[in-house]
C-alpha cells in the first residue's frame, strides 16, 4: 500500500534505505535511534525487512540467449518503418475519402426521402381530386375481400365509405 502523507513517504524511503544500506553513517546512526525510540517504526522496519528478505528466496530469471539478435532486430524495423508524417499524410488521405463517401452515401439517402416524400404527397393530391383515389385501396388488404367481390368496383366504394368505419380516410 503505498503512503498517503509526505511524512510517511520521507520513513518509508529512510526504511528502505536503511535496509539496502544506502545511508550516511551519520544519517544510520540517528536512524538507529529513531528505532529505539519508536516501536511503531521498529516494526514496520522489521515487516519490511522480512519482505524483503523473502524476495531473495524468489527463482532468479535466466536471460534469453536470443535477447540481443530480437532487440536489434526490432531496432531495424523501426528504422525500416516509414515516418511519421508519411503515416499522418496517409491517414489524412483515408479519412478525408472516408468523408467524402459518407457525404455521398447521406446525400443518396437525402434524394431516396425527398422522391418518396413527393410520390406520398402526389398520390394523396391525386386521392382528394378524384371520387375514387388510390391511397383508399392502399390500406385495404385484397386476401380478406372475397375474390367475387376484387373487381367490383362499386363494392368496393360501399366498403371504403367513410360512414362505414368513422373515419374519413384511413
Amino acid at each position: 500500500m503505498a503512503p498517503d502523507k509526505p511524512e510517511e513517504t520521507n520513513k518509508v524511503e529512510k526504511i528502505s534505505a536503511w535496509i539496502d544500506g544506502d545511508m550516511t553513517a551519520e544519517a544510520s546512526i540517528q536512524f538507529a535511534e529513531a528505532l529505539g525510540k519508536d516501536p511503531l517504526l521498529r516494526l514496520e522496519a522489521q515487516e519490511t525487512k522480512a519482505a524483503w528478505d523473502l524476495l531473495d528466496h524468489l527463482p532468479k530469471p535466466e536471460n534469453s540467449p536470443t535477447l540481443t539478435n530480437k532487440t536489434l532486430a526490432l531496432l531495424q524495423l523501426r528504422d525500416i518503418q516509414p515516418a511519421t508524417s508519411e503515416v499522418d499524410a496517409t491517414r489524412s488521405k483515408l479519412t478525408k475519402s472516408y468523408s467524402v463517401q459518407m457525404v455521398g452515401w447521406w446525400m443518396v439517402l437525402g434524394l431516396v426521402f425527398g422522391i418518396s416524400f413527393g410520390l406520398s404527397w402526389a398520390l394523396m393530391k391525386a386521392d382528394n381530386r378524384s371520387s375514387l383515389g388510390i391511397a383508399k385501396y392502399l390500406w385495404l388488404n385484397a386476401a380478406s375481400v372475397p375474390v367475387e367481390y376484387r373487381q367490383d368496383t362499386e363494392f368496393l366504394k360501399w366498403l371504403v365509405a367513410p360512414e362505414r368505419f368513422g373515419t374519413p380516410k384511413p
